[in-house]
């Protein structure tokens, strides 16, 4: 089969243009311009396609509490993005436990408010637990801990902080430089 070619007149700022059967006047589904550079108009990506990546960076504080209500940490990202698509939240946590009754422990967890609170918690959590028998150990290290999350918010911008709390007594230390949130745009 012979190769089917469509060109534009020789010519600079000639173009190669497409519409589509809907489309009139000014407006191209597709353009070719100078040097074969491709212009695509209204792409709408198949779904699931992966959008936009924001990389959120990493905390500037260490951090540390006995409560055990979630605590904000000023580990955050935020997206904007194209009202319904998803967003499919990515991070990494380092805490460490220290004391406890007979036990110690920690819970972090991805929110979408910035609130000491346990309001708004998304995907599943990282636990980290040590038995002490009442010894008070310090500080027991569970580094990397991978959090994620895959949701649907509303409107076209959310911010997804890292949180934290302690159980059994102890105390939870958070060492920020170390804890990273990605945030990625799916498409709907």
């Amino acid at each position: 089969m012979a190769d089917f070619k469509i060109k534009s007149a020789a010519g600079t700022g000639n173009k190669t243009l497409i519409q589509s059967q809907d489309q009139s006047g000014s407006s191209y589904a597709l353009s070719i311009g100078d040097a074969g550079k491709v212009t695509i108009n209204s792409w709408i990506p198949p779904s699931d396609t992966i959008i936009q990546i924001i990389d959120g960076g990493v905390g500037s504080t260490d951090e540390n509490t006995t409560s055990t209500t979630f605590q904000a940490t000023d580990c955050n990202a935020t997206i904007n993005f194209t009202a319904g698509n998803k967003i499919f939240a990515i991070a990494t946590v380092n805490a460490y436990i220290h004391n406890g009754g007979a036990d110690a422990g920690s819970l972090c967890q991805l929110s979408t408010n910035a609130n000491n609170d346990d309001n708004d918690m998304i995907g599943t959590g990282a636990t980290w637990y040590v038995y002490t028998a009442g010894l008070n150990p310090g500080p027991e290290g569970k580094m990397n801990q991978p959090l994620n999350a895959l949701f649907s918010p509303s409107g076209t911008s959310v911010t997804v902080t890292l949180k934290y709390k302690a159980s059994g007594g102890g105390q939870v230390n958070m060492d920020l430089s170390e804890c990273r949130i990605y945030l990625l745009e799916v498409q709907a």
